[in-house]
């Protein structure tokens, strides 16, 4: 079995820098997620990357 893409989630609203970065890659935006930690909601934006 061969991967077709790599992803991974990036805070949407911190780290700019690490996104350019990851942006300048070939990484684009997919999609987003929301997850829960304690009483704190928390927003992610998934970036891939076609293999």
């Amino acid at each position: 079995m061969q991967a077709s893409a790599t992803v991974l989630a990036l805070p949407s609203d911190g780290n700019v820098r690490a996104r350019a970065f990851y942006e300048k890659q070939g990484f684009v935006p997919v999609g987003q997620r929301q997850y829960q930690v304690g009483a704190t909601l928390c927003d992610d934006v998934i970036h891939a990357l076609t293999l």
